[in-house]
């Protein structure tokens, strides 16, 4: 059984797994994110981001912005819709007009979005080797035995790390 010595844990290389390591790291802080896949992937199409999400990927880290600005599009629309696509009276919604239940403009700019999978990539390619554990699943999370050693990580694969160096 081995054991690594971290500064704080991150488990999963999502979109969120990666921001947070990254925003870590820029303040200094030591990570490492541990992954139950071989490899970086995202589940889902498109994922759209407002100024002030953008805004905020520039306080975490100037660089995540890049990242998105790289593989980012505008959006269609000024506008957020949402329509009410339960209630539909026809048997084929897509000879239905929907309902709009409510909408909110974004300003002359809007927002933009990207595809996932290429956002995360992106991200993904700023961080170091070194951080990532790849084919890690968490199994369990407690007290280490040295108390100075902080949180006691076991993984499925019978390894384990702490949380504090």
């Amino acid at each position: 059984m081995s054991t690594d010595t971290i500064g704080v844990a991150i488990i999963g290389t999502g979109i969120k797994g990666i921001t947070l390591a990254l925003g870590l790291m820029s303040r200094g802080i030591p990570v490492r994110v541990y992954e139950r896949a071989r490899d970086f992937h995202e589940i889902g199409a498109g994922i759209g981001f407002t100024l002030n999400a953008e805004w905020a990927m520039k306080v975490v880290d100037p660089r995540i912005h890049a990242a998105f600005k790289r593989v980012a599009m505008p959006n269609a629309s000024d506008w957020f819709q949402w329509v009410d696509g339960f209630n539909e009276p026809g048997t084929d919604p897509r000879e239905t007009e929907e309902q709009l239940l409510f909408k909110i403009y974004l300003g002359e700019r809007g927002f933009e979005d990207c595809h996932r999978a290429q956002f995360l990539g992106e991200l993904a390619r700023l961080l170091p080797e070194n951080v990532v554990t790849s084919h890690k699943a968490l199994d369990t999370v407690e007290p280490a035995a040295d108390k100075s050693l902080g949180q006691l990580l076991r993984f499925q694969d019978g390894t384990t790390a702490t949380n504090r160096p």
